[in-house]
């Protein structure tokens, strides 16, 4: 079986395309364990594509019924289980010896099916050629900042011109014959390709194989158009969906939500759609011990100045990701602890005879055998002489003590109006860093109090999941496919509510018992999830 897989995003900038295409690509080289040094070469006689430079992955098959719901393992409570996918998938067993791949089930009277796949991948330029090993994947992932003539005349134009769906549209239909013009060439030389597989978007011809499959992550962009950054974008969008949908034979996407809604928005029928669960990095994402590396954790806090406890949010800033609605309830938090740390003093400078004008204060929270700042005050009150000591047991109903900053990590962001205001106005408890490299990102997590995640609409959402394997408890968004992700392992909240979000903030913060509970199944969670199983069930697909 051929493959031809559209590695376009691989040569942009990081972003969420680029890490999916580069892990499933990556997991196809390791699932086939593709190694140009001891992979036999196809004999002229079994191939008749005498002219290209590819190499042979084996794979053994045992298929059962072809209606069967998708069951990772034998646990009946497995997340994956009860997922209304027609496919077969089961156990994998990887044969080092032979570079054999068998699929067990249950089923022993199944017929066993050898195929020869063969993977090539069509670059930015259209050019296509066989990817072969890990080495070779990565020299073209870091090569982010290439890009062709084409490519870089659309980047420069704005999306919110009123050039860019004319620009577009001009760039796809480009794209699309040199596509054709390079298929063709291919098809001279003997190859004829079985399966297309674009992960994000991609300018085809009709023509271009055989069976033909498109990852469609969320459609957000349709259907709230009112959380989108440009109404070219959307249009443009739209207009490629719309003329290509009708090429391929099936959708994958990353959820049942985004499924159902595919399905109703472009009344596909929803037996061509099938839901593979994206992974997540889990090499770089994980535990750090503390304890062990106090200087790594202390010169990180001392690089970023992160001389607080912190909230944590990591992805872009954009209005979908409702940014503001956090900031409103950081904000009314803050200020609450100020009013109550007022009530408080007052309460002392009544006893004292002073105004709270003529006061030294020294508030202090004891930390001692907790992360976070709730478990009790100390505050030290000089009124006009007479000095006031107190302590503040407050239990799990945080008073005056919520002191913790807000910090903001985004690969890029649209800072503007309201959102813009809010966090110069929250200077400096609030904090926006950019352009974190992954090592860092997993200190962030590792050392923050609580991770919130506000969105109002995702068609995964990793970064929860990040959260997860880092053992940070999670507060989440209740809506769209934020909750089939997330599991049990998240405290859920009403994004359209400010109110909703500062009560899931401090009933988490203010319950060690809580919190441990969330981490535990957090860690779970994040357990079902890999890109090595969603590169599986996309082969057994193609198999179909």
């Amino acid at each position: 079986m051929n493959i031809l897989i559209d590695a376009n995003t691989l040569y942009q900038k990081n972003c969420g395309s680029k890490t999916y295409t580069y892990n499933l690509l990556k997991e196809f080289l390791i699932l086939g364990q593709i190694d140009k040094n001891n992979l036999h070469k196809n004999d002229e006689s079994e191939n008749n594509a005498n002219d290209t430079d590819c190499y042979t992955i084996k794979y053994n098959v045992n298929n059962n019924n072809k209606d069967s719901c998708i069951n990772k393992n034998n646990d009946a409570n497995n997340k994956y289980t009860n997922k209304n996918k027609n496919i077969n998938n089961t156990s994998n067993n990887i044969n080092k010896s032979n570079y054999n791949i068998n699929i067990d089930n249950d089923n022993d009277n199944n017929d066993n099916i050898n195929a020869d796949i063969y993977i090539d991948i069509c670059d930015i330029s259209g050019n296509i050629f066989p990817l072969t090993s890990v080495a070779q994947l990565d020299d073209i992932a870091y090569k982010a900042n290439y890009k062709n003539f084409l490519t870089k005349f659309k980047k420069s134009i704005p999306q919110d011109s009123l050039l860019y769906p004319y620009i577009k549209s001009f760039y796809r239909n480009i794209k699309k014959g040199i596509n054709k013009i390079n298929i063709r060439s291919a098809n001279k030389k003997g190859k004829i390709y079985d399966i297309f597989f674009t992960p994000y978007q991609m300018e085809i011809d009709a023509g271009i194989a055989k069976h033909k499959f498109i990852t469609i992550h969320d459609i957000y962009a349709l259907t709230q158009p009112e959380n989108y950054l440009t109404k070219s974008y959307t249009a443009s969008f739209k207009k490629y969906l719309e003329t290509y949908l009708p090429y391929f034979d099936a959708i994958l996407t990353v959820s049942e939500f985004t499924k159902n809604e595919i399905a109703e928005y472009f009344n596909y029928p929803k037996e061509k759609i099938f839901v593979i669960y994206n992974g997540f990095d889990k090499k770089n994402y994980k535990k750090v011990n503390k304890v062990n590396n106090v200087k790594i954790i202390e010169g990180f806090k001392e690089k970023y100045k992160l001389d607080k406890p912190y909230l944590l949010y990591a992805g872009v800033i954009e209005p979908r990701k409702n940014i503001l609605n956090l900031l409103k309830a950081y904000k009314e938090l803050k200020l609450q602890a100020i009013t109550n740390t007022n009530k408080v003093l007052a309460a002392a400078c009544s006893d004292a005879d002073v105004s709270i004008g003529n006061l030294d204060i020294n508030i202090n929270n004891d930390i001692s055998g907790d992360k976070n700042g709730f478990n009790r005050n100390i505050v030290n009150v000089n009124a006009g002489g007479v000095n006031v000591n107190m302590e503040a047991e407050t239990g799990n109903k945080p008073a005056f003590d919520f002191d913790f900053d807000l910090i903001l990590v985004s690969g890029s962001s649209a800072l503007a109006g309201e959102t813009f205001k809010l966090i110069e106005e929250l200077k400096p408890d609030v904090k926006v860093f950019k352009g974190i490299n992954n090592e860092d990102l997993n200190l962030f997590y590792n050392c923050a109090d609580l991770f919130i995640y506000p969105s109002l609409y995702e068609g995964f959402g990793i970064p929860p999941l990040e959260a997860f394997a880092c053992e940070t408890p999670v507060v989440a968004s209740n809506a769209t496919a934020i909750p089939e992700i997330c599991g049990d392992g998240a405290y859920y909240f009403n994004p359209h509510s400010v109110e909703s979000i500062k009560k899931a903030i401090t009933t988490v913060l203010s319950s060690q018992s809580l919190r441990s509970e969330l981490i535990q199944k957090g860690l779970k969670t994040a357990e079902l999830y890999s890109f090595k199983n969603s590169a599986q069930e996309i082969l057994d697909i193609f198999k179909k």
